[in-house]
């Protein structure tokens, strides 16, 4: 897993480690036990308010990926990189209806076979109109 610059891997609940930590970076010296859990309650409301990672940045579980249409790329175990790919919602009356994984070229015929699928990511945003020219 690729983290983005500026950020760091933690876990969700803080270790006994971390709270005593914490406390002695704030109080300079360990507290009552008392402290250990609201220490523990601040770490938690910090993760939670924390933002989101930024977009774009390396390849995410496909268990994850977008199924609103929106163009992303895949990678797989067997095929490597596949540019340009969505998920398409068919209308399940249609008696041809193929719901499913499609790229730029088979959009309107045969979905992809998504059983090695493992990983995607987000297209980059396109040039700012200066870098284009």
């Amino acid at each position: 897993m690729t983290t983005p610059d500026g950020w760091v891997l933690v876990p969700i609940e803080p270790d006994e480690a971390m709270v005593v930590a914490g406390i002695a970076e704030r109080h300079g010296q360990p507290v009552p036990e008392a402290w250990s859990l609201a220490t523990a309650n601040i770490y938690r409301a910090m993760l939670a308010a924390a933002p989101p990672p930024p977009a774009g940045e390396g390849w995410r579980p496909i268990e994850t990926a977008p199924r609103d249409g929106t163009w992303v790329d895949i990678l797989t175990a067997s095929s490597g990189r596949i540019a340009d790919v969505r998920w398409v919602n068919e209308d399940p009356t249609y008696h041809l209806a193929m719901s499913g994984w499609k790229t730029r070229e088979n959009d309107q015929r045969s979905r992809l076979e998504e059983a090695h699928f493992t990983h995607w990511m987000p297209l980059p945003p396109p040039p700012a109109e200066s870098e284009a020219t």
